[in-house]
């Protein structure tokens, strides 16, 4: 029964520390964004992890009067690019290893073009 307790200690940890972090990018998000309340955060494919910490960054930012849309896949998703085109600034989301700078360049070049504000990436390791 030790090991389960253990197991249990450490799940809390490990949430607390995700909860801590998620304040902290989330933070930085709010004063990046300054004025604008519709940002997008978009990047390539997200994987479990990218989407956990999305969820969590769209409740917490939500509290504090942004809406964070999550819009991954935009060059391959009409949902995504829409969300895209409306929200006032972008911020990406790449897990290390996962992504290929092609497809991150492409979407960031696009959202040049559409003169959105880059607000900057989270990289997850």
């Amino acid at each position: 029964s030790t090991p389960i307790k253990s197991s249990a200690a450490s799940d809390v940890y490990k949430r607390q520390d995700m909860t801590s972090e998620i304040e902290i990018i989330a933070t930085k998000i709010m004063m990046k964004a300054g004025e604008n309340k519709n940002i997008a955060l978009s990047g390539c494919a997200f994987s479990d992890a990218e989407k956990d910490i999305a969820k969590e960054l769209c409740a917490y930012l939500e509290k504090n009067g942004i809406n964070l849309t999550v819009a991954p896949s935009m060059m391959e998703n009409g949902k995504a690019m829409t969300t895209v085109c409306n929200a006032e600034m972008i911020f990406f989301m790449e897990e290390i290893g996962k992504s290929n700078v092609s497809e991150i360049r492409e979407q960031i070049t696009f959202a040049r073009q559409l003169n959105k504000k880059i607000g900057g990436a989270i990289v997850v390791a």
